[in-house]
């Protein structure tokens, strides 16, 4: 297996609240979760839930 140095593990997730929809990553240095709401228009709409 060849890896390479310049590869970077990135160990958050940025995912809706609402569907569950992967959005983004962000570097983090430990595995995290991070909710947000993408922006479908049922899951950005300010309803409540």
């Amino acid at each position: 297996m060849v890896v390479s140095r310049d590869s970077e593990v990135v160990l958050g997730t940025i995912i809706c609240d609402r569907c569950g929809k992967f959005i983004d990553t962000a570097d983090t240095n430990r595995v995290i979760i991070y909710y947000s709401r993408c922006e479908d228009d049922k899951c950005s709409s300010p309803e409540e839930e």
